[in-house]
């Protein structure tokens, strides 16, 4: 153990731990236009072909549509994603 850290304590612990939560979440996309440029497609795209499809990752809340990142992108590796 290296004499030049300091102790891990709850405070310390918490610091680390800071960046792995940055690392591991998940950024919620609003919006077709959004959700487009994530991707790199046309917004017509995303309505016609993506929110179409049976396992869309697409959701909505009072009316506005959406997207969490990881299951977009997980969506789009599927081999039955749209053509």
């Amino acid at each position: 153990m290296s004499d030049n850290k300091p102790p891990l304590d709850r405070w310390r612990f918490d610091e680390l731990l800071k960046d792995l939560k940055e690392l591991t979440r998940s950024e919620i996309i609003w919006g077709h236009k959004a959700i487009s440029n994530r991707i790199g497609t046309s917004e017509d795209f995303v309505r016609k072909q993506i929110a179409q499809h049976p396992n869309s990752p697409l959701k909505k809340l009072g009316g506005k549509v959406y997207a969490v990142e990881h299951e977009l992108v997980a969506f789009l590796k599927q081999p039955d994603k749209p053509a």
